[in-house]
């Protein structure tokens, strides 16, 4: 209170406006039952307050005024917090009779429902000529209304929800939490979980009909998103957070971005084709095969293009000073001032003197070409190496061919060769011819043999056959002739003919049917090919020719 009587024994202090006693009689401080609060005489501004401790909605007031005075009501007003509730009339000549009316308990309703934290009573002055005392405080007791904690509405029917933040109660009037919901409910009464977009709850079940709200979950959508689920019922996966952060429930945005790879407000979209790492900010390097890079390591999944270090997984690295190509394995050619070559191809701007642009390479071994990836001629002789440039034989040819140009040609057929490969053939062939002929001769001897013992042979006959045995043909009449096989009963076989038996050469024939072969080796660019020439013999006693068989 703004002041304290101080005569006649003074009043009491403001705490006995609040002592649970309504008996409205005025006694003084020095009375061990005093009961009213009395301000002093010259306060001007006198006013009472109690402080509810919290705040409340206040709708209804009670106060005892002291007996025998009701005029000292006038002229008071009464607040919540700053908030009018009630004004009793001022002491006028048209109001002294309704303010003698007043009763000793006088129940005040505000207007509306007032929420707040002190109750206060204040004089708003006076008219020193016209009213005298009229600006004394004077009452006695002093009752604000309220609901018990955990019930509210105008009657205090209605219980509160229970969801209220820290578990307070609901405010005493409207049933709703003060301080906000706790977790999984909302509402001004904190009743409903979180429904859909704000929609409220069935007002029987608090079920949510049309689904959860962002972040939350269960049919009375009062549970929040679990570890990595967000959206509307929580239907939704969190994405690749960075340190392994969970997202926020409702948004599904990555407290500290997103891990290396992906990118997105979500963190749910991976790098794009070419980048990788944090914040997808990374170009990929040189992957083989126009390969993509790993989008969280941006390493190369099989190796580098030519022309950059494999041992850089990144591939970014190109090849070491004069080295080019796949995994950096060829060594440059011999550029111009020592010069390295380009990295994917090996290619110098110049050469070195004497050398073949664009790789300016010394052929190792039997190869030539700006690449030296084309043979040597297989005739080139001495190590069978050519020119770089032009594949020209350097050491000569191999034997059977000559040099000419600069390249080896094959030699003419009949000039004389070293190669013996002719002469081998030649002999193996000679010998073969050989045992056949033997077996031939044998063949006929036996014949003979066998037609002598059964018939006198005629002197051309004998003759015929010591030519048989002697292996030499006989001319018959101009012809070269063998007599014909017969049995050993001595008549002419017929049955028993061989194919040599016709065998003979008419005279006006230029050739003979059947000739020995003679060899003669021709090679042709590495490769044996034969001959065979008919050879004739001349007999200068019949002046005939015969050939040998």
């Amino acid at each position: 209170m703004s002041s304290v009587f101080q005569r006649d024994g003074g009043s009491g202090p403001a705490c006995v406006a609040v002592n649970g006693r309504t008996d409205t009689m005025w006694v003084p401080r020095n009375n061990d039952n005093t009961n009213c609060v009395h301000t002093n005489e010259f306060d001007y501004a006198a006013f009472w307050l109690v402080d509810l401790g919290r705040n409340y909605t206040v709708t209804d007031i009670t106060v005892f005024r002291r007996k025998g005075d009701p005029l000292r009501m006038s002229g008071m007003s009464v607040f919540v917090d700053n908030q009018l509730c009630y004004s009793f009339l001022n002491r006028t000549a048209a109001n002294i009779a309704a303010l003698n009316a007043l009763p000793e308990r006088i129940n005040i309703t505000c207007p509306t429902p007032l929420t707040g934290r002190q109750v206060r009573f204040q004089k708003h002055g006076w008219d020193r000529n016209f009213d005298p005392g009229g600006y004394i405080l004077n009452i006695c007791e002093v009752q604000v209304w309220a609901c018990k904690d955990g019930l509210y509405g105008a009657q205090c029917d209605q219980t509160c929800s229970g969801h209220c933040k820290d578990n307070d109660t609901c405010d005493n009037y409207y049933g709703t939490c003060p301080t906000g919901c706790s977790t999984g409910y909302r509402g001004a009464d904190c009743r409903c979980g979180h429904c859909r977009d704000g929609a409220d709850c069935d007002v029987t079940t608090l079920r949510c009909l049309s689904g959860c709200d962002k972040g939350w979950d269960t049919q009375f959508c009062n549970q929040s998103c679990t570890a990595d689920t967000h959206g509307y019922d929580c239907g939704e996966r969190c994405g690749q957070c960075a340190d392994g952060d969970t997202c926020n429930t409702v948004t599904g945005l990555c407290p500290n971005g997103c891990q290396p790879g992906w990118q997105g407000n979500t963190c749910k979209q991976k790098c794009a084709d070419g980048y990788y790492g944090q914040r997808c900010m990374s170009l990929c390097g040189n992957c083989s095969n126009s390969e993509m890079c790993d989008k969280v390591t941006g390493t190369c999944p099989t190796g580098c293009q030519p022309g950059f270090d494999p041992s850089d997984p990144l591939c970014k690295t190109p090849c070491p000073r004069m080295q080019y190509g796949a995994r950096c394995s060829r060594p440059c050619g011999q550029c111009q001032n020592n010069a390295p070559c380009e990295v994917v191809a090996g290619r110098c701007d110049v050469c070195q003197p004497n050398l073949l642009p664009p790789f300016c390479q010394v052929c190792e071994g039997k190869m030539y070409g700006a690449e030296c990836d084309k043979p040597c001629s297989a005739q080139c002789g001495g190590d069978g190496s050519c020119h770089r440039n032009d594949a020209t034989c350097q050491a000569g040819c191999v034997p059977g061919y000559l040099l000419g140009s600069g390249f080896c040609e094959e030699k003419m057929s009949g000039e004389s060769s070293p190669n013996l490969a002719g002469p081998v053939a030649g002999a193996l062939f000679g010998g073969l011819c050989v045992i056949a002929l033997s077996i031939l001769v044998g063949l006929l001897i036996r014949r003979s043999r066998k037609r002598s013992s059964s018939e006198t042979a005629s002197p051309t006959q004998a003759s015929h056959n010591q030519s048989l045995e002697s292996g030499a043909p006989v001319e018959l009449n101009g012809q070269v002739s063998l007599p014909e096989k017969t049995g050993s009963a001595g008549g002419t076989d017929a049955e028993e003919s061989h194919i040599y038996d016709g065998l003979q050469t008419p005279d006006d024939s230029d050739r003979a049917p059947y000739a020995t072969p003679v060899f003669k080796g021709k090679q042709d660019k590495g490769i044996n090919s034969h001959t065979y020439q008919n050879s004739a013999l001349h007999n200068s006693d019949t002046g005939k020719d015969y050939y040998n068989l």
